[in-house]
């Protein structure tokens, strides 16, 4: 009844006031935001997308074209047919229209789904009745313009608005590559070189041009610009002729000061040397874009829907505040975010287009300090890639309980208690121990075990924050970060291994020989995908390596798909300097170059792009990969974890499916063999699995596909993903009657 009654309260006031939140955020962990608004004249740029309608005809459609079983493989619509597929209600366009002409000042661009709005502060607050703020990034000082307190649209716009995105988000996406220190790491040079034509002889990679003019490529970069003389030296360097992608939006370079140009040096080198001919553009987008309005907006801007799009950048899949006191960022806009993505990447998908994403860097925690909640550990070592305050320690956690609510201390996804009177004093009353924050792993360092330290129940305000020794449950949060979007089922995750010599390759890890660990692992809000059944459920039998119960569940999306070697890329910069780099950023869009150059072939005959290529990687003969057995996600750059994924026979939560054969993919996929009139129910389940716990149990014998082929290393559920926020939404007042209707 209380719940009730606050929930009819919000209801009375929204009804009164006429509008509706759609977040309401003061603070943000790892963000500092500003006293004051921003001046009024500061530029606000947002994106208002509609509610779509059939997006379950969508998803049928996406899945049956994607599906090498079923009679419409790749027969793909137009993007142009989608959208009209998905078209909002025409009431959605009618009054939206007539709300965005309050505004004082700006432009509005109209879209199939969406209108893109460009003002300014003044108008733009105004308009969602809120005050703009600029928000600073703690480690990359990236600053944003954004909402700060509650954000609202009117009760009638509401019903027809999915999300604002632009103003109400703060993400800073995480590149997944890392240059190598020559100082710090000599067993990183036990590994080969990542060079061309190291790469073409390791893959089989027989065909290294394309020449056909419907064959074109992209890459999304976020903040970050590729060096034109910098390409021109690599190009110089390894006899490739000269060649320049398309680049288009925003170039960062040209800022005071410029960003930085290592990841895009990298994407293109690579993309291009390895797919040379292939028309290519470069995309840049600015500070406050990432996946749905690069989609939305930049990818459309193009002349040309790109065939393959490679993002090597990543964040963090979801977040659940584990309490008030702690911190105060809404999760609803974030999976609202989310859900218009995914409806994006349906229709690149359904149109032709293959987009790939790396995995992440640093193992199974991608973000390894979101809840905090993995017991960190000295074995194999402290702070793998080095650089750390300290070298070891023998406490390297706690756990705090403030009301019921508990955090990790000090790697949690927590506010203000880490430089807290609370830290201050906890080290106070163990200061024989030396006990202090290690603030470049995020981790306690102590001279005594966790067994060995004073615990105390501190006051603050009229609250009690309790010290105590921590040991993992799955009760205290998250224990494992996934990386979005390449947790998604609709794109291509790729992974990263590290070559030792011609035949001989294990999962890339911080521990041995690389500075990065492939991230993998599975999804915590993706159902798992029909296509990925008999490979999951054969992993659940073939590896008895396992995190413990409660840690994952093994019945949502896994991921990578595939791997590719991603240690040691020399990469040219502006500065005509070769630097080596690793990271799943060198494999990504080094695997997107061998679906450009699959495409270029298809074109020759006449046929259509891959387009969303996971239920044909999942179906391709074992011979396709080559299988890798060793390595672990355990490791990160900065913390090991006890708990993480191991790289084993079949598909795996470390490499995915394996490193990917070129020749005999090409040759599979020309073959013919991959289309067939079969019809199909897509995505049907294969198997059962155990919900809720980190068992999966096969009930069928697993295809060939998943057994065999050659060897490296030294010696769904049954429906698509749930949306949510695309149901039509009543009124304020029709919801307040609705409720008030079941109280009685």
């Amino acid at each position: 009844m209380q719940v009730l009654a606050v929930l009819l309260l919000a209801l009375v006031a929204i009804a009164q006031s006429g509008r509706v939140p759609f977040i309401d955020r003061v603070h943000q962990h790892g963000w500092t935001v500003a006293k004051t608004a921003v001046s009024a004249e500061t530029t606000a740029d947002f994106i208002v997308h509609l509610r779509q309608q059939k997006l379950d005809e969508l998803d049928d459609f996406f899945w049956k074209v994607s599906d090498p079983k079923h009679q419409l493989f790749r027969q793909y619509k137009t993007m142009k047919e989608l959208d009209e597929m998905t078209r909002p209600k025409e009431e959605a366009f009618e009054v939206v229209r007539q709300w965005l002409t309050s505004l004082e000042q700006g432009t509005v661009t109209e879209g199939p789904n969406y209108f893109h709005v460009v003002t300014d502060a003044r108008s733009a607050s105004k308009l969602l009745n809120t005050e703009l703020r600029t928000w600073t990034h703690h480690h990359t000082q990236t600053s944003l313009v954004s909402t700060f307190g509650e954000a609202s649209v009117p009760v009638d716009v509401h019903e027809h608005v999915h999300l604002v995105s632009g103003l109400s988000h703060l993400f800073v996406p995480k590149k997944s590559l890392k240059v190598h220190d020559v100082k710090g790491r000599q067993d990183y040079w036990n590994g080969f070189n990542s060079t061309l034509a190291n790469l073409r002889k390791a893959y089989n990679i027989t065909n290294t041009k394309g020449s056909h003019p419907k064959t074109s490529q992209a890459i999304l970069a976020f903040d970050d610009f590729f060096s034109l003389e910098g390409l021109h030296f690599y190009q110089k360097t390894y006899g490739l002729p000269q060649a320049e992608p398309i680049a288009v939006g925003h170039n960062c370079l040209n800022n005071t000061p410029p960003c930085d140009e290592y990841e895009s040096d990298l994407d293109v080198q690579y993309m291009m040397g390895l797919a040379q001919g292939v028309r290519t553009y470069f995309v840049g987008n600015p500070p406050n874009y990432w996946v749905l309005e690069a989609f939305t907006l930049s990818l459309r801007n193009l002349t040309e829907q790109p065939q393959v799009v490679s993002i090597s950048y990543g964040s963090l899949e979801v977040y659940n505040c584990p309490g008030a006191y702690l911190c105060s960022n809404s999760t609803d806009a974030s999976k609202a975010y989310v859900d218009a993505s995914d409806v994006l990447l349906k229709k690149y998908g359904a149109s032709g287009t293959t987009v790939l994403v790396s995995s992440g860097d640093d193992g199974t925690n991608n973000f390894p300090n979101a809840d905090g909640n993995c017991p960190l550990t000295n074995v194999p070592s402290y702070c793998p890639d080095g650089g750390c305050e300290y070298n070891s320690s023998k406490c390297q956690q706690v756990l705090i309980t403030v009301n019921g609510t508990f955090v990790v201390f000090p790697n949690s996804n927590s506010n203000s208690i880490n430089s807290s009177a609370l830290a201050a004093q906890f080290m106070i009353d163990n200061a024989k121990c030396a006990v202090d924050v290690d603030n470049t792993s995020q981790s306690l360092y102590s001279n005594c075990t966790c067994a060995q330290l004073v615990y105390k129940t501190y006051s603050v305000g009229n609250q009690s924050v309790a010290f105590s020794q921590y040991s993992w449950q799955p009760r205290y949060g998250q224990t494992f970060t996934p990386s979005w979007p390449a947790s998604s089922p609709y794109v291509t995750s790729v992974g990263a291994t590290l070559i030792w010599a011609f035949g001989n390759e294990t999962a890339a890890s911080t521990t041995h020989g690389a500075v990065i660990s492939s991230g993998g692992g599975f999804s915590g809000i993706y159902p798992r995908p029909a296509y990925q059944t008999p490979a999951i459920n054969r992993w659940g039998v073939v590896d008895r390596r396992k995190p413990p119960a409660g840690s994952y569940d093994s019945t949502f999306r896994g991921f990578p798909d595939v791997s590719l070697s991603g240690h040691a890329y020399p990469v040219a910069t502006s500065k005509d300097v070769i630097r080596n780099f690793d990271g799943t950023s060198c494999s990504s869009p080094a695997f997107a170059a061998f679906i450009s150059l699959i495409n270029d072939r298809l074109h020759q005959k006449n046929q259509t792009s891959l387009g969303f290529i996971n239920p044909l990687l999942y179906q391709v003969p074992r011979a396709t990969y080559f299988d890798i057995r060793e390595g672990d996600t355990k490791c990160g750059e900065k913390q090991c974890c006890e708990y993480g994924f191991f790289a084993a026979p079949g598909w795996d939560a470390t490499t995915g499916l394996g490193s990917v054969n070129y020749g005999n993919l090409e040759s599979f996929v020309l073959s013919g063999n991959s289309t067939s009139t079969t019809t199909t129910t897509s995505p049907a389940t294969t198997g059962t699995t155990t919900t809720g716990t980190a068992k999966s149990t096969a009930t069928t014998v697993p295809p060939s596909n998943t057994t065999g082929g050659p060897t490296r290393g030294p010696t769904v559920g049954p429906t698509s993903p749930t949306r949510t926020g695309d149901a039509h939404v009543m009124s304020a007042a029709l919801l307040l009657v609705a409720i008030i209707a079941f109280a009685i």
